[in-house]
């Protein structure tokens, strides 16, 4: 037995192995012999250890309290099985064995706790699977010589990251998207709930643009009135080309399939600014028509090209326009087309209106003549369209803030009619000449 006690006292001499666990901590003992040294504030003296101050014994003439044995040193307790001296803290043998784990004889048990861990298992699962949780570890601290469990916050999916919508269900007039979350729950959301914009229709026409042409006709056209279609396209009726840099037709608001018409003649194409402006129109007919200035509207007596300088507001029910005759009213300024006690712009005769700015007021249900300006406002009216029978020629830009109380009619119809044109022929044509000198 002795031997064998030898044999364990060597093996533990330097090192012990204490599992808790899955931690696994490395202490070293010591003999007290290696801890009473003067460095350490204990004094050998005449066979026995003393703990003093350093002048008491000088010259080995040590006056404090011997050490008896077995017992605790300073910072260090004894352990039972190995007969080694450990830092308080660290046990000798596994915790709860007689004389180690802080319960050995003499020993004044566990220090402070501190914080300060010699190994730590693996973190734990988070607690939950979808937004905040928790995990859990343990640790060994060397200060108290126990395993403590240490918790931090964790997440795995968060519920307020959500990934990339789905297509929204329109383009206007408000959608649904769906998007789903790192959870996996989907949820259904708003989307495009802007107002769709107004579209616009032709008959018996062509339209020739040098900018892109948009267009967003209804799922299911209601026709404007008689004159029109149910048909999903932009031309109804004897359809002409359609030419311009972009072509965009949706129909509704959902996709890119409407047609200019059937059969469709449309072509990418961008025009050249066009050369007859309602100021070239007016220096032409200054050169080469007969014309006449008015100040004041009751000056027209009859068919024939007049001049206004300056801005003019026109009705339909008032001379000249009240009268059967055959006008080109030609304006330097802005032209306000006004609209008669019916509602309408609809001369007894034909009339051709030029001008930098037409504007029409946003009243008017209905405009017969030939409308050709730089700048064009077909007014603004949220429960009324306007119907120009004839044509309508905006060289620039053409403002549009008519609608329906629903997007299934077109804010704007325009049906061509060539008569107007041959009516007016003598005064809107044009001619030109090619001179040459013979010798």
């Amino acid at each position: 037995m002795k031997i064998i006690k030898i044999i364990l006292v060597f093996l533990f001499i330097f090192t012990f192995v204490f599992t808790a666990g899955k931690v696994t901590v490395m202490a070293t003992g010591y003999t007290a012999e290696s801890i009473q040294t003067p460095e350490n504030g204990w004094y050998y003296y005449n066979g026995t250890y003393y703990y003093s101050d350093p002048v008491g014994c000088a010259g080995m003439g040590c006056t404090g309290s011997p050490w008896q044995g077995p017992g605790t040193l300073a910072g260090y307790y004894y352990s039972d099985i190995t007969g080694l001296y450990y830092p308080i803290g660290q046990p000798a043998a596994p915790a709860g064995t007689v004389g180690g784990g802080g319960s050995g004889p003499g020993d004044p048990g566990p220090g402070v706790c501190t914080g300060i861990f010699a190994s730590c298992t693996a973190y734990t699962a988070c607690s939950t699977t979808c937004g905040p949780g928790t995990q859990s570890r343990a640790c060994y601290d060397t200060g108290c010589g126990s395993e403590q469990v240490q918790t931090q916050d964790c997440m795995i999916n968060d519920p307020t990251v959500w990934g990339t919508p789905t297509t929204c269900t329109v383009k206007c007039g408000g959608g649904t998207q769906d998007h789903t979350n790192q959870c996996g729950t989907t949820e259904t959301i708003a989307c495009n709930t802007s107002a769709c914009p107004a579209w616009t229709k032709l008959k018996d026409s062509s339209f020739i643009s040098i900018h892109p042409l948009t267009d967003m006709l209804a799922s299911v056209p209601v026709a404007y009135d008689a004159d029109d279609t149910n048909q999903k396209f932009f031309i109804v009726g004897a359809d002409g080309v359609v030419a311009a840099p972009e072509i965009s037709l949706d129909i509704s608001n959902v996709t890119s399939t409407a047609k200019t018409g059937d059969p469709e003649y449309k072509v990418i194409y961008t025009p050249g600014n066009y050369s007859l402006t309602a100021s070239s129109f007016l220096s032409y007919v200054k050169a080469r028509k007969e014309y006449k200035v008015i100040a004041d509207l009751g000056e027209i007596s009859g068919s024939g090209i007049y001049v206004y300088n300056g801005d003019i507001a026109i009705s339909s029910n008032v001379t000249p326009f009240n009268q059967s005759y055959k006008v080109v009213l030609i304006a330097t300024g802005t032209v306000t087309i006004s609209a008669a006690p019916d509602n309408t712009f609809s001369p007894a005769g034909t009339a051709a209106i030029v001008a930098p700015t037409i504007n029409f007021n946003g009243t008017i249900t209905e405009a017969q003549g030939i409308f050709i300006g730089d700048t064009i406002s077909t007014g603004t009216n949220a429960a009324q369209g306007l119907k120009v029978i004839g044509n309508l020629i905006a060289q620039t830009t053409l403002s549009n803030n008519r609608k329906w109380p629903t997007t299934t009619r077109p804010s704007v119809f325009i049906k061509f009619n060539q008569g107007k044109y041959i009516s007016l022929l003598p005064y809107l044509s044009t001619a030109s000449y090619q001179w040459r000198q013979i010798q």
